[in-house]
């Protein structure tokens, strides 16, 4: 919304992230998801990117995961850049869609580091 400050949001992190909703409108799922072009514009969020990109993300996504998974995240933080924002890569080796987000909690894998670095950046 255009009163809210620009800076409200400090930062973010998304492991295995769906950036654009296109390809689950065209496939089985869109049985029981039922997108509309209207959803897909508009909670797409590869699609909602704002220049400047005040916060900074990161975006992790495992080695095994599809290719759809490794694409999109590819999409998704070039046009971040684009947009003048932050964004780091942390890799997750060997995980899959499932067990990509158990990094987390790891306290000496590199996403969890780095997601405390972050949110300690902007406390």
């Amino acid at each position: 919304a255009a009163d809210l400050p620009a800076d409200l949001l400090k930062g973010a992190v998304s492991v295995s992230g769906i950036y654009d909703l296109t390809p689950i409108r065209l496939s089985y799922q869109q049985e029981v998801v039922r997108l509309d072009d209207e959803a897909v514009r508009t909670c797409s969020p590869i699609r909602r990117i704002a220049a400047p990109c005040a916060a900074p993300v990161i975006c992790a996504v495992g080695s095994e995961e599809t290719e759809e998974f490794l694409r999109q995240q590819n999409e998704f933080v070039t046009a971040w850049r684009t947009g003048g924002g932050e964004a780091r890569v942390v890799d997750l080796p060997g995980r899959n869609h499932f067990s990509a987000v158990d990094a987390l909690g790891e306290t000496d894998h590199s996403l969890h580091a780095a997601t405390c670095a972050l949110a300690s950046a902007g406390a």
